[in-house]
């Protein structure tokens, strides 16, 4: 039941945050999804680039090639018809990131968004991670 209160948590929190490279991006929403359910995989953070230039660069510092390898590196992949709320998803984005990562809720996947969080078609998801944490 952890997992939901996290969910409604963090939806909240990031509602009317205008997406910011370092502040209100997707690795900051996973971030605080993760902390309010409880895990804190040691090499999961985000950092305080300001640019997606940097947020790559931040990506590669921790050891990873995108936010795919970062994602299976530490949670268990998961069919896409099978998530539920509280996984982590992946969609496809323009630039150089690998993807877009967002937390679904309510058979929707939500993702910081210029106006706020978008809530976006499972349709759009081509990956989901169900994170394993000790409250949830």
């Amino acid at each position: 039941m952890h997992r939901i209160i996290a969910c409604e948590t963090v939806l909240a929190e990031f509602q009317d945050k205008p997406f910011a490279w370092g502040d209100a991006d997707c690795m900051a929403f996973v971030c605080a999804y993760l902390r309010a359910a409880g895990c804190h995989p040691k090499r999961i953070r985000h950092g305080r680039w300001k640019t997606e230039r940097g947020a790559v660069r931040g990506l590669i510092k921790m050891g990873y090639t995108s936010l795919e390898a970062l994602l299976d590196a530490h949670f268990e992949r998961v069919a896409v018809i099978c998530a539920r709320d509280g996984d982590l998803a992946l969609m496809k984005a323009e630039g150089d990131w690998g993807g877009a990562a967002g937390l679904v809720a309510g058979r929707r996947v939500h993702a910081p968004g210029p106006d706020g969080l978008k809530s976006l078609s499972m349709t759009d998801v081509f990956a989901v991670w169900r994170p394993q944490c000790p409250r949830s």
